[in-house]
């Protein structure tokens, strides 16, 4: 180190003249710890083979962020909620990676005039999976 490689110490220790302990600087702060999961897409399967009518109702969010890191919420709804389907019904709803609180509810037609309809699923908030069969 000289005047013609201009360059700084990197680290160095300071002792006190008194007793040459070493002297320490102590100093607390804060921070904020920033964590992130990955995920990838998913899919939820619906196979109804009952001999009933039933009812679905299936709905999520999407999570994005805006340039300043906020987080903006966008709630989705499949298209064929509470649209009655009969036996044998297959579909598949693929979510995005970014998809959160995973509802799913399902109701049959039970024909009793006094229980018409009974719920079979009312989960809620469900995780992101690769595959989530109902």
């Amino acid at each position: 180190f000289n005047r013609e490689t201009p360059g700084v110490p990197i680290a160095y220790t300071t002792n006190f003249l008194k007793d040459n302990e070493l002297a320490v600087i102590k100093n607390n702060s804060e921070y904020i710890e920033t964590t992130s999961k990955a995920y990838t897409d998913g899919k939820i399967n619906i196979d109804h083979s009952g001999g009933y009518v039933a009812q679905f109702n299936i709905s999520w969010d999407e999570i994005n962020y805006d340039p300043e890191g906020n987080e903006i919420v966008q709630h989705k709804n499949w298209s064929e909620n509470n649209k009655s389907k009969l036996a044998h019904f297959t579909s598949s709803i693929y979510l995005p990676g970014n998809a959160r609180n995973i509802n799913v509810y399902a109701k049959e037609c039970t024909g009793l005039a006094w229980e018409w309809w009974r719920t079979v699923i009312d989960d809620r908030n469900l995780p992101l999976v690769k595959n989530r069969n109902i």
